[in-house]
């Protein structure tokens, strides 16, 4: 006996045309067994399209994007934290004024008692074009005599 395809394999788009394609050949009198072979799945799969486009209208069956887990921190919350971190790190009790991912993390902590990977914090300032600032360095003779 020939092992069928519950369908992960095959993209979305692929599977959304095979929907629409069954209920056609449904409507022409195909059994739901002739259907799963014809396009390689299992029974199941293709008798929950019908359950479903029957239930839900064929619509339903439109393929969509997953929408994943909510994130930790909210629009709000992002905003907040770039106005934190437009002022010195020294404000919040840091010994310099750079931010750092580590920083930051620490202050989410301090001030919204959440935790966040560093690597999503990482990825939100590279997101927002904020990259790693380095303080503007003079020569020490250049300062020595700026301040004479």
């Amino acid at each position: 006996m020939e092992k069928r395809s519950d369908g992960r394999k095959i993209s979305r788009e692929a599977l959304e045309n095979y929907r629409f394609q069954a209920l056609k050949l449904r409507k022409k009198g195909w059994k739901v067994t002739k259907i799963a072979e014809a396009f390689g799945l299992h029974v199941k799969s293709v008798s929950r399209w019908f359950v479903k486009a029957s239930k839900y209208g064929e619509k339903s069956l439109k393929s969509t994007k997953a929408k994943g887990k909510e994130p930790k921190i909210n629009f709000e919350e992002w905003k907040q934290i770039i106005s934190w971190i437009k002022e010195d790190a020294t404000t919040y009790g840091f010994e310099t004024a750079l931010w750092t991912s580590k920083r930051i993390k620490e202050l989410i902590k301090m001030k919204l008692n959440k935790t966040i990977h560093i690597s999503r914090i990482c990825e939100w300032l590279k997101r927002l074009k904020i990259s790693p600032q380095i303080p503007n360095r003079q020569a020490k003779e250049k300062e020595i005599l700026l301040h004479q």
